[in-house]
């Protein structure tokens, strides 16, 4: 008995530990912003594009929204739960990620609304659902990697453009292969003793079906246009004169660099915004605009969300 009200008073100190360290983490991101000089661009803008931010924030719920309903999916197979539920899941999971390496807690963060016994398929589910949206990141922004190294002015005498091309290709061709076939992972895992030993606690990545693995992948696909559609609106809001394909084609490569350099606690904002001001550079000269949409996006997408959650974490029981 008394361990297990020790057990409730860690996880409660717990909790409280974390959200403050998100919070703090939120302020002092926005704190060494050069947020007052946004706020005084942000005062002379017209009121149609004030009206564009009622769409952002729409957009921010359409993306979460969606990201509940994968979560859902994917954990269904093995426990049901309703809507709501995985989406304050989802938020919670927000909370925990937004400080720790490359996100690693919103696998930990979502978990606390399964049972028990099937928290470490929760776990599972989540990594399936990353592996998907990674891998639409990475397709994407490959493709707009291979264009500027094809047709660019762009000469590396250590390797060539074509061998360069091929080996980005072949990259992607391997992640499709295994996320299609997201059960031989599991039958690698399974080759270690003592995950031998817990076989039944990882045998959700064996039950993914093909035609499953690809409604994961339009889940994935949608929240990426979104992401696309909010950075341009940003962007036409901060009068950031760019077209859309120019648009699509920096922002994909903002992503990709994002998705394949490691990020800690404060440098995930950093990474974002200084791939966003070089290759959004390439095709308008208004930097401090690229900025403040840079971080407009995140308070929209990560902060105000990982506040919200952070009201859903603190209900979570152990």
């Amino acid at each position: 008995m008394r361990e297990n009200n020790l057990s409730k008073i860690l996880f409660v100190f717990f909790k409280i530990i974390i959200i403050a360290i998100a919070l703090f983490y939120i302020y002092f991101k926005l704190k060494n912003s050069n947020l007052y000089d946004i706020i005084d661009a942000f005062k002379e803008l017209s009121p149609t594009k004030y009206i564009l931010f009622v769409l952002l924030f729409l957009l921010m719920f359409a993306n979460w929204f969606i990201e509940s309903v994968k979560w859902r999916f994917l954990v269904s197979k093995a426990q049901k739960i309703k809507i709501t539920t995985s989406l304050k899941a989802v938020l919670a999971g927000l909370t925990v990620s937004v400080f720790t390496p490359n996100r690693v807690g919103e696998y930990f963060g979502r978990i606390f609304v399964l049972h028990k016994k099937k928290r470490i398929n929760g776990i599972m589910a989540t990594i399936v659902g990353s592996y998907s949206q990674v891998l639409i990141t990475f397709i994407i922004g490959s493709v707009a990697l291979v264009t500027i190294i094809n047709f660019n002015d762009i000469h590396n005498r250590i390797i060539s453009k074509a061998i360069l091309s091929v080996i980005i290709i072949a990259i992607n061709v391997i992640l499709i292969f295994f996320y299609f076939r997201i059960k031989l992972i599991y039958n690698f895992l399974k080759k270690f003793r003592f995950i031998r030993k817990n076989k039944h606690k990882i045998n959700l990545l064996k039950k993914y079906q093909f035609k499953e693995l690809i409604k994961v992948f339009y889940f994935s696909f949608f929240r990426y246009v979104i992401f696309i559609n909010q950075f341009f609106i940003l962007l036409y809001i901060f009068n950031v004169n760019i077209r859309y394909d120019e648009a699509i084609f920096s922002i994909a490569l903002t992503y990709f660099i994002s998705a394949i350099i490691p990020s800690f606690m404060l440098s995930d904002l950093g990474i974002k915004t200084s791939a966003s001001i070089y290759f959004i550079s390439m095709f308008s000269d208004n930097i401090s605009g690229v900025f403040a949409a840079t971080l407009f996006l995140w308070i929209i997408n990560i902060a105000i969300p990982s506040i919200i959650g952070s009201f859903y974490l603190a209900k979570q029981k152990i």
